[in-house]
């Protein structure tokens, strides 16, 4: 029934190296988690090589930036660890000193990390009207940098004619255009015609308080598909897979929509073979979830031997994610799946059969969630170490 045999021991995954100490019941209550956790695990992938990490920090020195900005500065965009200092990250800081003095750049990139991936609004009018509008041209800059390009009236047009048909306010228009900023990119016409096809699908009129709420949880890929494309192919999963009319709102949040019909079919028949879902089954799991259609059958494999390289058998690793749809899109060797591991097996003890019988606790962030709980609990007295949480009957505050 399964498509992915056992990977043999020598080849299984061999994760990262886990700078933690052995022994964990006499952690110091008083430091908040988000203190605590950076030092508990510090995955060796998420530290810069040593020459690259100095070469970059010595670029926003000479630029002017202290010390501590710059290091809250790449904490918070960890990305320019690994910019092409001479290349890209020195021309980007010479730039904007040509705008601001290194004091003046200091205070912004603390408000905005991500401040180098623009250009000074000085150099372009668009930035200054989307300025005007509330927008932040930075995020802009970044999404769908051919927006910068576009001429004022074109962008006006747009901007206006979507205000008008969807009666949103200025902070809504802000709050669409921050999470869909390639809307911007199109005329009227099309935009309109996306909006239409998501009244259409979901059964919500375009002028209605809830629609907007449709729109901002939608698919960030939402605009860059004619509106006669994301019609069709939601309409087709809707026909093929939804269990009810809800489901619509489902696939256009999760993005079916970017893959075509055939692809869907051929993804769906190759998952109920490799799970062993009937067709009622299938239907659940994809209403629940339509964005497994967007995975390649190949990232599929991948992140199953990944999850075999961890040291879990396939019987567990389907059983897993047939609970839990979304672990098939996991990357298990990414350093976030990889601290979450070492998270459950070295801070809180549990085994892979633990973690196989809970596998919801692979769903959970550590730093947003399961980090917080235990620690939380520990600093309460609740427990007397975090490896005791599962023997003290709360560990059902962690589902």
């Amino acid at each position: 029934m399964h498509a992915f045999p056992l990977l043999p021991m020598n080849a299984r995954l061999r994760f990262l190296s886990l700078h933690l100490c052995p022994g964990h019941n006499h952690l110091p209550k008083q430091q908040p988690w988000n203190t605590v956790g950076r030092q508990l695990i510090r995955s060796d992938a998420k530290l810069a090589p040593a020459g690259k990490a100095d070469a970059v920090q010595a670029e926003f020195a000479k630029a002017g930036i202290p010390a501590e900005v710059t290091q809250k500065v790449l904490e918070r965009y960890k990305h320019y660890w690994n910019w092409n200092v001479e290349a890209k990250l020195r021309p980007a800081l010479q730039l904007w000193l040509q705008e601001l003095s290194s004091q003046q750049l200091s205070k912004q990139l603390q408000n905005l990390p991500r401040l180098l991936l623009c250009m000074p609004k000085g150099h372009t009018k668009v930035h200054l009207w989307l300025v005007s509008k509330g927008v932040s041209a930075a995020r802009v800059q970044q999404k769908a940098s051919f927006v910068m390009t576009r001429e004022i009236g074109a962008l006006h047009s747009t901007f206006e004619a979507l205000k008008q048909a969807t009666f949103f306010s200025d902070a809504q228009m802000c709050a669409l255009l921050h999470k869909h900023p390639v809307a911007l990119a199109y005329g009227p016409e099309r935009v309109l015609g996306t909006l239409q096809a998501v009244s259409t699908l979901v059964g919500i009129p375009v002028t209605s308080c809830s629609f907007g709420e449709v729109v901002l949880v939608a698919s960030n890929r939402l605009f860059f598909m004619s509106p006669a494309t994301l019609h069709q192919r939601v309409a087709f999963f809707c026909q093929m897979y939804a269990t009810g009319t809800h489901v619509a709102r489902t696939a256009i949040t999760r993005g079916v929509f970017v893959t075509p019909e055939p692809e869907m079919q051929s993804r769906a028949a190759k998952l109920r073979e490799q799970l062993g879902w009937d067709s009622t089954q299938l239907r659940q799991k994809l209403s629940a979830d339509p964005h497994m259609l967007n995975l390649e059958p190949s990232t599929i494999a991948r992140n199953v031997q990944a999850m075999q390289g961890a040291g879990f058998s396939l019987t567990q690793v389907w059983a897993m994610c047939t609970q839990q749809t979304a672990l098939l899109g996991r990357k298990w060797s990414s350093d976030t799946c990889v601290e979450k591991l070492q998270f459950l097996t070295c801070l809180l003890d549990l085994t892979l059969d633990d973690i196989a019988a809970r596998s919801y606790l692979l769903t959970r962030s550590v730093g947003g969630f399961l980090g917080p709980h235990v620690w939380f609990m520990y600093q309460s007295g609740a427990i007397e170490a975090p490896s005791t949480v599962t023997t003290s009957g709360l560990f059902g505050y962690m589902m």
